[in-house]
């Protein structure tokens, strides 16, 4: 009886007839060239570009820096809540642009500091207001 050959022999030997003929092919395509400098090497010419180019959109106009400050928290009726949130939203269509709700309160806060009637007024409105 004839002697088999053990499945690693014949996966090495495929593997070295393989390697034998890649060495071959690239022989056999002739000696490639290199470069020795980066110089050297010819790049292709682009292709010349056929649709418009969009220009970028603007920048967002950056916000200006926070203030460092007290942060208060008030629970405010659902009343309370529809008449700022009416001011806020009259403030953005007449300025155009985005008001933040702080904005509003410390215009109040101010022009209530400043002026004696409308302190007086927003005193007599939190005195008759039930606790």
């Amino acid at each position: 009886m004839a002697e088999r050959k053990r499945a690693g022999a014949r996966r090495s030997l495929a593997a070295a007839a393989g390697a034998t003929r890649r060495r071959s092919d690239d022989s056999a395509g002739g000696a490639v060239e290199h470069p020795q400098h980066s110089d050297q090497i010819t790049m292709p010419e682009p292709a010349a570009v056929t649709e418009p180019v969009l220009t970028p959109p603007e920048p967002r106009p950056v916000p200006p820096a926070k203030r460092a400050g007290s942060k208060y928290t008030a629970m405010l009726d659902d009343d309370v809540v529809d008449a700022f949130e009416q001011v806020t939203r009259i403030a953005r269509r007449r300025l155009g642009r985005h008001v933040d709700k702080i904005e509003v309160l410390s215009a109040l806060l101010l022009l209530a500091a400043d002026d004696a009637s409308l302190r007086d007024q927003v005193v007599g409105t939190i005195g008759a207001r039930p606790r």
